[in-house]
C-alpha cells in the first residue's frame, strides 16, 4: 500500500464502543497537541527537518507567484524525449465547463482495461529527461552574471515540491521523504535517491530511481478518465508513459526555482502557441464518491490540499473533477477553480502553512548542500519527517 493510499485508509470497526474509543483517543491527541509548547522545527544530526506544529508556519502569502513557462517537451510511450508538443492532450470541447458548473455523464472507466499499458517510468527516468531539455537549452538558462551558472538556485521536479508543501498536514505515521541534493556550479539539484550502493555499478550499467507507486485500479481509472476527457476512444490503447511536460521558473522568497511539470490537458479555446504561462491548461482528477463523514473530511484535508499545491506550483487555474462510483462509473463532472480549493477545504489546511514550510525546507537544503567550498560539488542525503 502506497503512502497516498495510507492517507485515506481507516480500518473498519464493527463495534460501536471501539469507534467511540477511537474518537475519544483522537480528541485526547488533539488536546495534547494543542497543549504542546510551540518549538522551532527540530534538526536531528543536521540532515533531518522535523515537522512539529503547523502554527509555526502560519501567516504571510497565501498564493505563489504565477510561474513563467520557459519551454516544453514531450515524452513518448517508449520514454524517449521529443522537443515538441506531440504528447500534448487537448480537452474535448464538450467537457469545457463554466466555473463551478456540473455535468451529468456516464463514463465507464473499465472499458478497454485490457489495453492499458502500465506506467513504468521511474524518478530517475523523469530527472534524466528533464536534464536532456536543460542541456539542449542551457545557453538560454545561464545566469547573466556567470555563463557557467544556471539562473536557478534549485533544479527539481514539481512532484517533490508538492510533497514538501503537503508535509505539515500529513500524519506522522504515513509521511517521510528522503531526498538527494547535489550542489553543482551554483545550483542545487534535488531528486529522490538512487537505489543500490553508490560505490558499485549496476550489472546492466543502469541506475534505478524510486519506483512511482500507482495503484493498479486507480492507475487505470485515472488514465481512462484523461482518455475520455481528451476525446480518445476508451477501447484504444492507453500509453501511460507518454506525457507533455512544461519547464517553469518560479520566484519564491529570495529563491529561484527551475522545475518541470506534467500536464493533463489544454483548453484550446484560450491557448496560444507561444504560451508564457499555464492559464490555458486544466488538471483532470477522477475521484471516488464519498458519503461517509470521515472520508469526506479526508478528501478536504488531503486531496484538496494536494490539488491546490500541485496547481499553484504549475500555475494551472482550473481542475476538472470527475466523481465516480466504486465500480468505476463517472457520473458527475465539475469544473473547480484552484483559487477556491482552500475555501472548499473548510479550514482543514492553510495555504500559508504549505508555502512557508516549502521556503523553510528549501533554505534548509540550501544550507546543507552548499556547505562545501564553492569550487567543489557537494551532495547530501536529506530527510523530511514528522516528530
Amino acid at each position: 500500500m502506497s503512502w497516498r493510499q495510507h492517507k485515506e485508509y481507516e480500518p473498519p470497526s464493527d463495534n460501536w464502543r471501539e469507534r467511540g474509543g477511537a474518537r475519544r483517543a483522537a480528541d485526547c491527541n488533539e488536546q495534547r497537541e494543542a497543549e504542546r509548547p510551540l518549538l522551532l522545527p527540530k534538526l536531528i544530526d543536521g540532515k533531518h527537518l522535523m515537522v512539529r506544529s503547523t502554527s509555526l508556519f502560519k501567516g504571510g502569502p497565501c498564493t505563489l507567484e504565477v510561474p513563467e513557462v520557459l519551454g516544453s517537451y514531450s515524452v513518448d510511450s517508449e520514454k524517449k524525449v521529443r522537443f515538441d508538443d506531440s504528447a500534448m492532450s487537448v480537452l474535448s470541447e464538450k467537457y469545457i465547463l463554466q466555473e463551478n458548473e456540473h455535468m451529468q455523464v456516464r463514463l465507464d472507466l473499465n472499458r478497454g482495461k485490457h489495453q492499458y499499458r502500465e506506467f513504468t517510468t521511474t524518478t530517475t527516468d523523469i530527472f534524466r529527461q528533464f536534464l536532456q531539455w536543460i542541456l539542449k537549452n542551457q545557453k538560454e538558462l545561464t545566469a547573466e552574471s556567470s555563463p557557467n551558472k544556471l539562473m536557478a538556485d534549485f533544479v527539481v521536479a514539481r512532484t517533490i515540491l508538492k510533497r514538501i508543501m503537503e508535509a505539515p498536514y500529513v500524519s506522522s505515521m504515513n509521511f517521510g521523504i528522503m531526498l538527494f541534493a547535489q550542489y553543482f556550479k551554483g545550483s542545487i539539484y534535488i531528486d529522490f535517491p538512487v537505489h543500490g550502493d553508490d560505490d558499485e555499478e549496476e550489472e546492466d550499467g543502469e541506475e534505478e530511481g524510486e519506483v512511482i507507486e500507482v495503484d493498479p485500479i486507480l492507475g487505470v481509472y485515472g488514465h481512462k478518465f484523461e482518455q475520455y476527457m481528451t476525446g480518445g476512444d476508451p477501447n484504444e490503447v492507453v500509453h501511460c508513459n507518454s506525457e507533455f511536460r512544461c519547464v517553469l521558473k518560479q520566484h519564491l522568497s529570495e529563491l529561484t526555482l527551475l522545475y518541470h511539470t506534467s500536464t493533463d490537458a489544454v483548453d484550446q479555446t484560450c491557448h496560444q502557441d507561444d504560451f508564457k504561462d499555464m492559464s490555458s491548461f486544466v488538471s483532470l482528477k477522477a475521484c471516488i464518491e464519498r458519503t461517509i463523514p470521515h472520508k469526506q473530511r479526508n478528501f478536504r484535508k488531503y486531496s484538496l490540499c494536494g490539488w491546490w499545491c500541485e496547481s499553484q506550483l504549475s500555475g494551472i487555474p482550473r481542475v476538472l473533477k470527475g466523481t465516480r462510483s466504486y465500480d468505476g462509473i463517472v457520473h458527475t463532472l465539475e469544473m473547480l477553480q484552484t483559487a477556491d480549493l482552500p475555501d472548499l477545504a473548510e479550514g482543514e489546511w492553510e495555504p500559508s502553512v504549505c508555502i512557508n514550510f516549502l521556503v523553510k525546507f528549501l533554505n534548509f537544503v540550501k544550507e546543507k548542500a552548499s556547505e562545501a567550498e564553492p569550487e567543489r560539488q557537494n551532495s547530501s542525503a536529506l530527510q523530511c519527517c514528522h516528530s
